[in-house]
């Protein structure tokens, strides 16, 4: 399993530095079209969406730990700028403008990691045929976890042939999608709703904060002081969290079920995982190193 939890932690890591690559791009377009990180993350999984299966509660699945007041003034914003319009009640679905922004938002992804080559084409080809076959497993893979944001990761996919940096982007998207849908299905399993579950988390990183400042580390969810007060008073009569004099600390019983969930979704996660051995696992683990070591230094060169 820690193999396993290293290879993980490179993707993901090397997810975020590629991520860096194409920040400058998205900037532009989040301006022209005030749009925050939140509603583009939101936006960018709209084309994976049939017309008119687009639902706030559909999105609220997708996206937990914000809140539906949020997304619901999110989807307002598009619909005010042209980009979704709807169907019937509660239903929207992407409009010609709303298609070519996604098209656009893809060009610009591909063109600011096009001629980025961290390593030799050849080890680039590799390493991203080995992720996508874990990447295979993982989508083939029986329930538990419920599969949310990995079908909708793979429908993202871009048709025809694709350079290959945006390839791995892709791949690493899907196992970083599968592992969020093997924490939801853990957490879910405890009949708690989101907003009190990330509070739960925070607490358990070893985050020492009161109400207030809880409350203002997670303002960008959407939710209101009652709704945190209220998961607060949710987590308190589990015997989760500790609530004294608005100071919050996690109790014992509270790190058990929280270290429980991570194990569950370890258990979930890495199941597909099993048939890959530790050989294969070691060497693309050292390939995905290797890789997101050499991005920074590309970033490097492109600075003035």
């Amino acid at each position: 399993m820690v193999i396993f939890r290293e290879l993980y932690t490179a993707i993901e890591c090397m997810s975020i530095s590629m991520e860096s690559l194409s920040v400058h791009a998205l900037k532009g377009i989040k301006n022209k079209n005030k749009m925050d990180d939140a509603e583009l993350l939101m936006f960018t999984t709209l084309p994976a969406f049939n017309p008119g299966a687009i639902t706030p509660a559909l999105l609220n699945s997708l996206f937990p730990f914000t809140s539906l007041k949020l997304i619901r003034e999110q989807l307002a914003h598009l619909e005010k700028n042209g980009f979704v319009l709807p169907t019937k009640e509660n239903h929207f679905a992407l409009t010609k403008a709303g298609d070519a922004l996604a098209l656009w938002i893809t060009k610009e992804v591909n063109n600011a990691l096009s001629g980025v080559l961290p390593l030799p084409a050849i080890s680039m080809m590799d390493m991203a045929s080995q992720m996508k076959e874990i990447a295979d497993a993982c989508y083939a893979a029986t329930e538990p976890p419920a599969k949310l944001q990995l079908p909708i990761q793979r429908k993202m996919t871009p048709a025809g042939t694709i350079p290959i940096m945006a390839r791995i982007n892709q791949i690493s998207r899907e196992l970083i999608a599968y592992r969020a849908d093997a924490h939801h299905s853990a957490w879910q399993a405890y009949g708690v709703e989101g907003h009190a579950w990330e509070i739960l988390t925070s607490l358990w990183q070893g985050k020492k904060m009161n109400v207030d400042e809880l409350h203002k580390s997670l303002t960008h969810r959407g939710f209101t002081m009652e709704d945190t007060f209220n998961s607060i008073s949710d987590l308190a009569r589990r015997g989760w969290v500790l609530n004294s004099n608005d100071e919050l600390s996690i109790t014992p019983f509270g790190t058990e079920v929280r270290r429980i969930a991570e194990d569950t979704t370890d258990r979930y996660y890495f199941t597909p995982w099993q048939t890959f051995t530790e050989a294969r696992i070691n060497s693309l683990c050292q390939l995905v190193d290797d890789f997101r070591r050499g991005i920074p230094a590309l970033e490097e060169k492109q600075i003035p």
